[in-house]
Order: structure tokens, then C-alpha cells, then sequence
């Protein structure tokens, strides 16, 4: 008799332990206790911020650093560099490929005489 069991028992072997391993493993890395967090309604937030600011459209105008004070276009000239022209790449002219000259009879499907 063979002692060794079938194919199918391995799996379910390795099935059952995959399984049994992804469920400890999962059980771990569950924190023991959950963390209460004290959060801030956001509508009351949102509201209180919005009623703050009657300037939203001139905010909405005006970017944040011309706010600051500072110059746009020294800005813009001392942080950006123009970009480097596309180098462009010779191809080699392509070989003529020469044609394959044959029978075409094992292209064509046998047609049967009428």
C-alpha cells in the first residue's frame, strides 16, 4: 500500500496552513486597544474659517508670494532656467530586406475539383 497521501491532501494541507498563518499574522498587527481620537467637527470649523474671510476674492487673485511682497518676475527669473534643446537622434538608413521567393502552395487551402 502507499503511505504517502494524494496530491489533493497536500493542498489542503498547505490551504489549512496558509490560512491558519494569514489569520495569526493578522491578529498581530491588530492594535490590542483602540485609540480615541477627539476630533473637531469640520462643518464648525469650515464655517468658523468662513465667516472670518470676507477677502476670498481677492485672495483667489493674487498668488500667495505677491501677498509677501515679493517681486514675480525676479522671482521667476532667478528660480527657473530655460530648457535644454531636444537632442535629436541620426537613424541609420535601414537595410532593404530582400523577398522571400517560394511556392505559395503551403499558403493556399487545397480546393477540391468540382
Amino acid at each position: 500500500m502507499n503511505d504517502m497521501p494524494s496530491p489533493s491532501s497536500y493542498f489542503r494541507i498547505g490551504y489549512a496552513l496558509g490560512t491558519l498563518t494569514r489569520v495569526f499574522l493578522s491578529a498581530l498587527k491588530r492594535p490590542s486597544h483602540a485609540e480615541v481620537v477627539h476630533a473637531i467637527p469640520t462643518a464648525t470649523v469650515v464655517a468658523a474659517a468662513f465667516d472670518t474671510r470676507n477677502d476670498w476674492e481677492e485672495l483667489s487673485r493674487v498668488p500667495t508670494l505677491a501677498r509677501r511682497g515679493v517681486d514675480l518676475n525676479q522671482w521667476f527669473d532667478s528660480n527657473t532656467k530655460p530648457a535644454a534643446p531636444a537632442k535629436r537622434r541620426t537613424r541609420k538608413p535601414a537595410k532593404p530586406k530582400k523577398p522571400l521567393l517560394g511556392s505559395l502552395d503551403e499558403l493556399i487551402a487545397p480546393v477540391a475539383p468540382l
